[in-house]
This record gives C-alpha cells, sequence and structure tokens, in this order.
C-alpha cells in the first residue's frame, strides 16, 4: 500500500511528531510512506531516510489550484497512492480530490484534522465543506469525532487517539506524599496560540511558585521582557528548544498548559508517562485525559482568577494529586504501538 501523507506547512510541533511516529510504527506494515509537503520553509524535521517531497517554497502567494498543480505535477512521474492521508487544513481534502478526479484514480482521500475544525475556518484553511471532499476521516479526539458527526454519516468516521512514544521514564515527581516543590512546567512551541503570557503574569500573584519553560516560537522575547516588567522573572527558567525536554526538569509538581484551543495536546499525554498531573485549560481533548483530583485540573480559558485560586488550593492542601500512577496508567492506553495497530488496521480496510 502507498500512502501520501498531504501536509501544507511542517515546523517542529506535535502534528509533525504524530507523523514521525505513524512513520516509525507502520513502516513494516507493508505500508510505503510519502511525506509530500505543499510549503516548505526550510525546517528539516524528519528522519533522512523517509521520503519526503517538499513542492513549493516560501508560504505566502499560494493558492489552492496552485496546490492542486503542484502535486498533480508530482504524481505525472511518480507511482500513484492508494490512500491520500489529508492533514491538518480541510483544503488539503480538495487538493487531493483534484489531483485524484485528474487522473481519475481510485484513491481514498482521508482527512486527519488535529485542531478543532472551527480553528481552521477562522483561519481561512477550510470548513466542513471542504472536508466533505474527504472519503473518511480520523478523530483525534472524542470532540472533533462528535463535532464531526453533527455533518458527516459516523460510519466514515475513525475514532483514532494521538500516539505517544512512551520510553524510559526520566524521573517520578518527588514531591508525592511530600511537601510541595512549587515548580511548574511547560513545555512546546511559544505561540500565541499557546497564551504563556497568562502563565507569565500568574507568577506576580504567586510569589512561592516557579515555573519552567521548555520550548521556542515567535513570542519568547515578548514575553521575557514582560516577566521583567512585572518583576517575576527570577520565578521563571527558560531552556529553549530541548529534544528531549524531560531531562531539563527533575522535579515537578505538575505540567502546566493555558492554550486558548488545541486538538488534543500530545505533550500532556508525555508528561503524565512521567507521573506528571497536568493543569490545563479547558480545550478540546484535555477533558478526556484530566479527571480532578485523579491525573489533574482544569481551569477556564484565558481566566488568571481561575488559575491562581486553583494553586492556592493545592498550595494550602500540600500537593497536586494523590497518586502519580493514575496519571501513568491513563498514558499507557496511548501508547504509540497501540494506537498505531488500530490506525493500520482501519486504513488496509479502506482500499
Amino acid at each position: 500500500m502507498l500512502i501520501d501523507v498531504l501536509i501544507p506547512v511542517a515546523e517542529k510541533g506535535g502534528v509533525e511528531n504524530v507523523i514521525k511516529i505513524m512513520l516509525q510504527e507502520l513502516e513494516s506494515a507493508k505500508m510505503y510512506f510519502r511525506v509530500i509537503q505543499l510549503v516548505w520553509e526550510g525546517t528539516f524535521w524528519l528522519p533522512e531516510n523517509v521520503d519526503f517531497h517538499p513542492l513549493l517554497e516560501g508560504r505566502k502567494g499560494h493558492t489552492l489550484q496552485e496546490f492542486a498543480d503542484i502535486y498533480a505535477d508530482f504524481l505525472k512521474n511518480n507511482d500513484k497512492p492508494d490512500i491520500i492521508l489529508a492533514v491538518g487544513w480541510p483544503y488539503m481534502c480538495c487538493v487531493g480530490r483534484a489531483v485524484a478526479e485528474y487522473y481519475k484514480m481510485e484513491t481514498k482521500i482521508v482527512s486527519w484534522l488535529h485542531n478543532p475544525l472551527e480553528r481552521y475556518e477562522v483561519r481561512g484553511y477550510g470548513g466542513i465543506e471542504e472536508l466533505k471532499q474527504a472519503d473518511y476521516h480520523l478523530a483525534i479526539s472524542q470532540a472533533i469525532y462528535d463535532h464531526l458527526s453533527m455533518f458527516i454519516n459516523e460510519k466514515y468516521i475513525f475514532r483514532v487517539k494521538n500516539p505517544v512514544k512512551i520510553g524510559k521514564r526520566h524521573f517520578l515527581p518527588v514531591s508525592y506524599g511530600k511537601k510541595l516543590c512549587h515548580k511548574l512546567l511547560s513545555v512546546g512551541r511559544i505561540e500565541s496560540q499557546k497564551n504563556l503570557e497568562l502563565l507569565v503574569r500568574c507568577m506576580a500573584d504567586l510569589p512561592q511558585w516557579s515555573l519552567d519553560i521548555v520550548g521556542d516560537g515567535s513570542q519568547v522575547d515578548y514575553l521575557k521582557a514582560l516577566a521583567e516588567k512585572i518583576d517575576v522573572a527570577g520565578h521563571i527558567r527558560w531552556h529553549g528548544w530541548k529534544e528531549d525536554p524531560w531531562h531539563c526538569v527533575e522535579t515537578a509538581d505538575a505540567f502546566i498548559m493555558s492554550s486558548i484551543y488545541e486538538g488534543f495536546p500530545l505533550v500532556a499525554i508525555e508528561a503524565m508517562s512521567h507521573g506528571l498531573p497536568v493543569i490545563s485549560t479547558s480545550v478540546d481533548g484535555i477533558a478526556e485525559i484530566v479527571k480532578e483530583d485523579v491525573t489533574g485540573y482544569l481551569y477556564d480559558i484565558n481566566n488568571d482568577d481561575t488559575l491562581i485560586s486553583l494553586l492556592e488550593k493545592i498550595d494550602a492542601r500540600g500537593y497536586v494529586v494523590n497518586n502519580c500512577y493514575e496519571c501513568i496508567r491513563l498514558a499507557e492506553s496511548y501508547d504509540s504501538r497501540q494506537v498505531m495497530e488500530k490506525m493500520r488496521s482501519i486504513l488496509w480496510k479502506l482500499i
């Protein structure tokens, strides 16, 4: 089976990690993958042995017709795929459909969203009508599944968890049953969607807490300046981007997220696999894994007061959750081997 992973843009984030896990886990399942990236901006995010084809350079000025034309040109001299896995933008389903019809291929188009559909619509990347150009759909969260099922027959939608590569655990938090360390850990892209500004602001009202931030992005300088301005720079440690972020902090009380929206935050599962409970805004996907007082807590999106109140309550009782092993048990249900075996089975049934 030949599968083209059709992706509009890529950097170094959760979606890219999921694709890499899929390629690693399914490479011996009689599946051959090509990664077709429509717009490339110089970031090498895949292993060298992956069949990778960047087609255009520079993000601005491209049209949907240009995407379809450049992909059709690629297929003119290459084998036609059995499946086009349209990752991200709903517009990728349109590109796949246009090319399949142009060559009169029986190729199946399979959508694979990694954010709530409305986020693509707001940014002009397509909506439900574009998504309907696909034959089948993979839903990474129950929220995405439920939304799609409002418009698409459920027999064409498959619930497939986001996979996590669970390896050796670097540590188990030492604070369970002991005095709090008052350390919070954030890992991920430092962009407006992640809303780390909220965490920086809250440090001013939580002088006993400290925050370790692992990652990089366009808002780093702005947030460092903000931390200096409100006099909390001494409470925040910036580690930059790390290949393995879990080596950076040997003790932490909780993993913290402040996102405005998410599809399914893979990094939260990774944190739980190390025994860290998750404190997060109530974004899509998170409610499936964060069970109050068991694996973590939820607070209101973009609401400083609810996070401050929550951390003050945790401080008063002296611990985050009773048993870190509940986090580990939940994370193991997202183990890449189990998830990718289900995905392998689904993809084979589609052709």
